[in-house]
């Protein structure tokens, strides 16, 4: 027997009667409220795609040195390693080490980046092989190029074996400038010895420099943002 069933026969006993069940009708607005969660808001984060297409701006000024060659190409190879694809460098420089100009057009050249070159001022020597590192390459109107090639001073007694070495070392930087001018530039075989093969400077204008292929266009390089800048100076 139910508890229900119990508390009726004790009303009869008692001699209540049990009033009767009314079914109420259930009033739908009187249901208990849901709780509504509001989301968080979504967290502000740089997509890659903004990452992948800003761009870097490095100043290189001044002399061409292993040590700022070394902090070009680190500087570049950093910003790479986080994502950035495109790189403008801005040149004025008169030159400086062969070899250092050599080692940071030919790590440039290696990465996969977007590197364009603009000359603001002058690209003279090896620093017109940085120069032409970059796949687009610009110049200012005013700015000028300045090419020759390797020339050796010795002091004192020279062996035949010393001459010989440095002929072979004047050579092997002939073939090495003429095969990066021969990537950057329209200049035929006969023109690249000609201004390589001797220590005689040949200078160039914005305009005659793209008359020869080493520039693309004459203006300002066009850049994305955001920008990120560095300098590189004496």
């Amino acid at each position: 027997m139910n508890t229900k069933t119990i508390l009726f026969f004790l009303l009869l006993l008692t001699g209540c009667t049990p009033a009767p069940v009314i079914n109420q009708p259930v009033n739908p607005m009187a249901v208990a409220p849901v709780l509504v969660v509001e989301p968080p808001l979504p967290v502000q984060v740089k997509k890659n795609s903004e990452v992948k297409t800003a761009t870097v701006l490095i100043n290189f000024i001044g002399d061409v040195t292993f040590k700022k060659a070394n902090e070009l190409t680190s500087t570049v190879q950093k910003e790479m390693n986080k994502g950035i694809k495109n790189f403008v460098i801005n040149i004025n420089s008169y030159g400086g080490k062969t070899d250092a100009g050599v080692s940071a057009y030919q790590y440039l050249k290696s990465l996969p980046i977007t590197l364009t070159t603009q000359n603001i001022g002058s690209a003279q020597s090896s620093a017109a092989l940085i120069y032409c590192s970059g796949s687009k390459r610009y110049a200012l109107p005013h700015s000028f190029f300045m090419l020759h090639g390797s020339a050796t001073t010795y002091q004192g007694g020279m062996s035949l074996v010393t001459m010989e070495a440095l002929l072979k070392l004047n050579k092997m930087h002939l073939s090495t400038f003429s095969e990066i001018f021969s990537q950057c530039s329209d200049l035929t075989h006969a023109e690249r010895e000609k201004y390589f093969s001797s220590n005689q400077a040949y200078y160039f204008t914005a305009a005659e420099a793209k008359a020869i292929g080493l520039v693309q266009n004459i203006s300002a390089a066009p850049m994305t943002v955001p920008v990120l800048i560095y300098n590189i100076t004496d």
